[in-house]
C-alpha cells in the first residue's frame, strides 16, 4: 500500500513526560522539507520533522526578523480552512443546560478536519460559552448546532455566521 499525506492535518499531544516541542509531517513534494532535513525521522515519502524543544523566547523574535527585514514568512495561511476546533462534551448534559467557561466542567476542545466539522455540523469551541443544550449529550459526544444554540449575545457568534456563509464556497472543494 502506498502511503500519502494528508494536507492540512493539526494534531497535538499532551500528557504526563511530554515536553514542549515542535513537529510536523512532510512530504519531499514540499521544498522546505528538504532545506529542514537535519531534523527528519524516518526515510519518507511522508516523514516526520521534530525538534525536541520549543525556545518561544527565541523562536518569536526570530520569525518576526525574518518577516519584517527578510520578507520571509515562517508560516503562512492556507487559501482555505482546513482544521477547526469544535467542542466535545467533558460530561453528559442535559437539555436546558445552560454551558459555561472554556477550562470549567462542560466541554473541551477536540481537532478536526474543516470539512469533517462542518459535515457533522460540530460547534466550533469558540461557540460554546452559555450555549443552550437542545436534547441530550452524552460524555464525550460532540456539541453541534443540532443539540445545542449558541449564544446571539456574543458578536463572537454573529462574526462566525459571517464566516460560515463566507466559507461556504470551500464546501465542495
Amino acid at each position: 500500500m502506498a502511503a500519502s499525506c494528508r494536507i492540512g492535518v493539526v494534531d497535538y499531544s499532551i500528557g504526563k513526560g511530554v515536553a514542549p516541542a515542535c513537529s510536523a509531517s512532510s512530504s519531499r513534494s514540499i521544498p522546505r522539507a528538504g532545506a529542514d532535513g537535519d531534523l527528519k525521522v524516518g526515510p519518507g515519502p511522508c516523514f516526520s520533522i521534530f525538534r525536541p524543544y520549543h525556545l518561544t523566547s527565541l523562536e518569536v523574535p526570530l520569525s518576526a526578523i525574518r518577516a519584517v527585514i527578510k520578507g520571509q514568512p515562517d508560516m503562512e495561511p492556507a487559501d482555505h480552512p482546513v482544521a477547526e476546533c469544535v467542542a466535545v462534551a467533558k460530561r453528559d448534559l442535559n437539555p436546558g443546560d445552560t454551558l459555561g467557561k472554556i477550562g470549567e466542567y462542560d466541554y473541551r476542545g477536540f481537532a478536526m478536519t474543516w470539512k469533517d466539522a462542518r459535515n457533522q455540523k460540530a460547534m466550533p469551541l469558540g461557540l460554546a460559552e452559555r450555549a443552550v443544550v437542545n436534547r441530550p449529550i452524552k460524555a464525550g459526544e460532540r456539541l453541534t448546532y443540532e443539540n445545542c444554540t449558541p449564544c446571539d449575545d456574543f458578536i463572537v457568534t454573529k462574526i462566525r455566521q459571517r464566516m460560515d456563509q463566507a466559507d461556504s464556497r470551500f464546501a465542495d472543494a
